[in-house]
């Protein structure tokens, strides 16, 4: 048998392995990451558009650069065998606007777990290592040197590598379809119609899945479950254990990248837990102790009662809130003040000026908690603002998801002050937000109250985070022309607010100057809008606003001596 070593873990390497297993290798996977296929799952905003439906001529004609060079990859391997594979690994796909494929689930999670476990399925090995250098003698290859061992091999490849809503009733569920599809097809009696039969079976259900957590198999039985037309029909299944694993991998597979998340945000390593606990009925399953050792590379503890955490947790919990942060009755440690915390799964922004999410409190971010902030109008004589409260990771409210908007209106206009609206976030131990904003001039005040920002989904979070992640270069690029472009209107706005007051203090040369940079400026400012702002505007936009900074420098010098202290504000609303 043929030794192959295939260098990366990503969706290039995973094919690579797969397609060697298949043809009889031996395949060793080296990568070096916690998880494969991981810039896989980001693709496509976190759904993975797998391909697009069209032949291959359209592809290579729609690919940046030459696309002609793949057409050797693309005539071998079509977009329709791509779907064909996925289709054949279990994974529903459907096509959208402009014959984009995504997985009917909407995540790139499905697409990497598929891949996965075709990789078990084939006996693939997989180390986690990190290759160094190919090794060869007298002309051929002779293994792939890792940090960690030497990996022989006949063969190399090289590839380039890249749930609150998650519980034991989803176990539950997929032992239910079985059974209901198991039924009709031998019996021929839909069960989903009949309540009082899908209510037995669910019960079954949680038995069957409770006995395999201890025997290899579990019997499902229900005489008398419905009656047809030759009289009562009575259910009688045999569910093995791998085959219930088999049904419920892509819910254990659901289960790692919280994991992962939690130690990522934490700044530590799974080699630094000291202990993992077990939470729920559910972690008796021999498959997720399985994975969990495979996942942090350590035993899991049975000390508690899984079954009980979560209500003892619950009881804690209150304790303290009711207690003032201590436990009545503890000794030790617990005396000291237990403290648990909840966090806020995403960041909380406003949207201000321009779009811009501006961030209050970030993701991640302890509660109850309670932040505020100074911002100002972004236009003469405003006497009302708009308060758009977002949930996200992205820099423009466009892109985030908005929990409610609300208005203050009998703001104070004035044309040579700025008016200080104070916006608040306040976040109770229920996750409860009350936004509130203030005009600190008049006292006026308005609030909006929002439920639920924290219930979030695993796969919500996750989506977030990867099109944060996805899309932070060009976010980044568009908030900094933006930025360019708001500074500008408003040193503009400053200029000319400054030359009626201060006018007479200027030289005939010197005011003519400033008035003249000023309209090229706006020039600019008119000509340019920041979304479609090339580099060449971008760079013409910088420098007027650059020369009119330096020749209104005297004249915002005797402007700002007329003015009252300023706020403090950079943000406008």
């Amino acid at each position: 048998m043929i030794e192959i070593v295939v260098i990366g873990g990503g969706a290039a390497g995973m094919m690579a392995a797969i397609t060697a297993a298949r043809q009889g290798g031996q395949v060793t996977l080296l990568e070096p990451n916690e998880r494969l296929g991981k810039k896989l799952n980001i693709t496509g905003k976190g759904r993975c558009n797998v391909t697009n439906d069209c032949d291959q001529e359209t592809l290579m004609a729609n690919i940046p650069g030459n696309g002609r060079f793949l057409y050797s990859a693309l005539t071998r391997f079509t977009p329709q065998d791509a779907m064909a594979l996925f289709e054949g690994l279990g994974v529903p796909l459907k096509v959208e606007r402009g014959n984009r494929v995504f997985p009917v689930s909407d995540r790139s999670f499905d697409i990497s777990g598929a891949l996965e476990r075709e990789l078990r399925r084939l006996h693939v090995r997989w180390v986690r290592d990190r290759a160094r250098e190919i090794t060869v003698q007298d002309g051929h290859v002779t293994g792939v040197q890792g940090e960690k061992q030497h990996y022989p091999a006949s063969a190399a490849v090289l590839a380039t590598g890249g749930d609150t809503h998650l519980g034991g009733d989803d176990f539950d569920q997929r032992i239910v379809e079985y059974a209901v599809a198991e039924f009709k097809k031998s019996d021929r009696i839909d069960l989903t119609r009949d309540p009082a039969a899908m209510g037995r079976l669910k019960e079954e259900a949680e038995k069957a899945k409770k006995e395999l957590s201890s025997a290899l198999s579990a019997q499902l039985n229900l005489p008398f479950i419905a009656v047809g037309k030759d009289g009562p029909h009575h259910l009688d299944l045999s569910l093995g254990r791998p085959q219930f694993e088999m049904m419920t991998g892509d819910l254990l597979a659901r289960t790692v990248q919280p994991v992962q998340n939690a130690l990522r945000d934490a700044g530590i390593s799974a080699s630094q837990l000291g202990k993992v606990l077990l939470v729920g009925g559910s972690t008796r399953m021999p498959a997720v102790e399985r994975q969990v050792r495979e996942l942090l590379g350590c035993e899991p503890s049975h000390s508690l009662n899984p079954d009980e955490c979560v209500a003892m947790g619950a009881a804690v919990q209150g304790a303290l809130l009711q207690g003032g942060g201590k436990l009545a009755g503890a000794t030790g440690a617990a005396a000291q003040g237990l403290v648990l915390m909840d966090v806020t799964p995403l960041t909380l922004s406003i949207e201000t000026l321009g779009g811009v999410a501006t961030p209050l409190i970030t993701r991640n971010s302890m509660i109850p908690t309670r932040k505020s902030q100074i911002f100002t109008t972004a236009r003469p004589m405003q006497t009302s603002v708009e308060i758009n409260v977002l949930q996200g990771e992205r820099h423009f409210a466009r892109d985030n998801k908005s929990l409610g908007k609300f208005k203050l209106n009998g703001i104070r206009a004035s044309f040579s002050s700025k008016p200080q609206i104070e916006v608040t976030f306040d976040i109770d131990v229920n996750g409860v937000v009350k936004v509130s904003a203030k005009d600190l001039g008049t006292g006026r005040e308005q609030n909006i109250t929002i439920t639920g920002s924290t219930n979030l989904s695993e796969n919500e979070i996750q989506r977030a985070m990867a099109d944060a992640a996805a899309y932070e270069a060009e976010d980044s690029r568009r908030k900094e022309r933006l930025e360019l472009h708001n500074q500008a209107e408003v040193l503009a706005y400053k200029v000319d607010e400054a030359l009626s007051k201060c006018k007479k203090e200027l030289d005939k040369d010197e005011k003519a100057r400033v008035k003249a940079d000023l309209a090229n400026l706006r020039r600019c400012l008119r000509k340019d809008k920041p979304e479609k702002m090339n580099e060449t505007e971008e760079a013409a936009l910088r420098q007027a606003k650059s020369q009119l900074e330096t020749s209104a420098n005297h004249l915002m010098l005797l402007y700002s001596a007329e003015q009252t202290p300023g706020d403090g504000t950079d943000s406008t609303l």
